[in-house]
């Protein structure tokens, strides 16, 4: 018997409808730009993908939500929640040690907050057999290789081009503003992933 709640799939799918991105969104050209990396807890400028200005999409919740204070992790959880039944509250206590890559700069707050949606979505309920967990695995082999083949990387470090683990780093990103101007770019690239896994289902 399915764990899903009843009309599951109905409201997936109205759900993913509305809030898929324009197309101007879709053909935003990417630019270069100088971003300073990483080097033995330091960092040194390098040209790196570029990313779209601060002028970020917003048409994403998740991305309205970590605009407004949300760590990127619970931005993500927290919108998708509702599809599962699982309170917002509840939500973002679950997802609020993820950000920055769980402080250390390591998996992107946003793409760990996006597991936990695969796992509300694809997952049992049960915990003991591996094979009950072989379509939730399927679904994040997916989204991270989907994710890496946009943005080369799923690490913190990596994508915003500095260790924010490191007070050097740290500082380097608020002055720069990665937070604001690079990071929802992440966020909304996991919503467009986890919108298409969920509305093909």
């Amino acid at each position: 018997m399915s764990d899903k709640p009843s009309g599951f799939k109905e409201k997936s799918r109205h759900f993913v409808g509305t809030f898929w991105r324009s197309d101007k969104w879709r053909n935003t050209r990417e630019r270069r730009e100088k971003r300073p990396s990483c080097s033995g807890g330091g960092c040194k400028e390098q040209s790196n993908r570029g990313v779209e200005n601060s002028r970020m999409s917003t048409d994403f919740d998740a991305v309205k939500r970590f605009l407004e204070g949300n760590a990127c992790s619970q931005a993500v959880l927290s919108h998708y929640c509702q599809l599962f039944d699982l309170d917002q509250r509840s939500a973002l206590k679950i997802a609020s040690g993820f950000g920055a890559g769980m402080q250390m700069g390591k998996t992107c707050g946003a793409v760990t907050g996006a597991y936990m949606v695969l796992g509300l979505k694809f997952g049992t309920g049960e915990g003991s057999a591996s094979e009950g967990r072989q379509e939730v695995y399927r679904a994040v082999v997916e989204l991270t290789r989907k994710f890496e083949q946009k943005n080369g990387s799923t690490d913190c470090r990596d994508l915003l081009g500095c260790d924010i683990s490191t007070a050097e780093g740290s500082q380097i990103a608020k002055e720069q503003k990665l937070f604001t101007t690079v990071c929802p770019r992440f966020v909304r690239d996991v919503s467009e992933l986890l919108d298409e896994i969920i509305a093909r289902d």
